[in-house]
């Protein structure tokens, strides 16, 4: 069985036959003209994606550009012409390993 990637949403599946969840108008709420159209099963995950996507290196820029006191990043989510705003934070995940020293 192969894995399809989707040339419009980018998602990955199992199927060959594949519906593309809705789409999201997103930006961070300090930058309105700025956004960004988001495939997403919901609201929420639009947030999310949207953090992951503008940060595709993993180097938490959009939590740099909130506020210092603040580890949050507002994301506006554009849903049926109102907005849901949502609070966005990441999290750097260490991961370590060890193997037996050779003498």
């Amino acid at each position: 069985m192969s894995r399809y990637k989707c040339q419009i949403c980018h998602e990955y599946t199992w199927a060959a036959r594949h519906v593309c969840p809705p789409t999201w108008e997103c930006y961070e709420a300090d930058d309105p003209e700025e956004r960004t159209t988001i495939y997403a099963r919901d609201a929420e995950q639009a947030a999310e994606k949207y953090a992951e996507q503008t940060d595709p290196e993993n180097e938490y820029n959009i939590m740099e550009a909130s506020t210092r006191d603040n580890e949050e990043s507002e994301i506006v989510v554009l849903a049926d012409d109102k907005e849901e705003r949502f609070l966005v934070s990441a999290e750097i995940v260490y991961q370590y390993s060890a193997r037996l020293k050779d003498d």
